[in-house]
């Protein structure tokens, strides 16, 4: 399956990059409304989410990366993004820190950006990662 990737520790302008043709609120790079929806759809048609991918974060770094990305997709009225953490197969006691703390950032600091979120278990149950119900803008904002 394919899905587009957005890497934390990419450049500052390829770091919340959605897919060409996308726009970029910060960036100027404004296309028309049709063209974000026909690509919105296509997407949706395909399964393709907008992903963040902070492995090899630390806590701190992790948290402004997924801050910026969910504020990104809020500007692009994206609908659903995922955050993947990783399971901490590598960290002390096998249990990752981002994979706690994630979901905590969301239900706290993040949630004026969040309406819903979802653990995404895999094949043994455990998870990654998290699908994000993005919060929409308000007309006035």
């Amino acid at each position: 399956m394919t899905r587009t990737c957005v890497s934390a520790t990419n450049s500052p302008t390829e770091q919340l990059a959605f897919p060409p043709g996308l726009c970029h609120v910060g960036y100027g790079m404004m296309r028309a409304s049709w063209f974000v929806q026909a690509r919105r759809t296509m997407r949706e048609f395909l399964g393709v989410t907008p992903t963040l991918d902070l492995h090899g974060l630390g806590v701190r770094d992790a948290i402004e990366a997924s801050e910026r990305f969910l504020r990104h997709a809020q500007q692009l009225d994206e609908p659903v993004v995922r955050i993947v953490y990783g399971k901490g197969h590598g960290s002390p006691g096998g249990r990752g820190v981002l994979r706690e703390v994630i979901p905590h950032w969301l239900e706290r600091e993040g949630a004026s950006l969040v309406a819903r979120y979802e653990r995404q278990p895999d094949a043994t149950g455990g998870d990654g990662a998290v699908k994000v119900w993005v919060c929409q803008r308000r007309a006035d904002s």
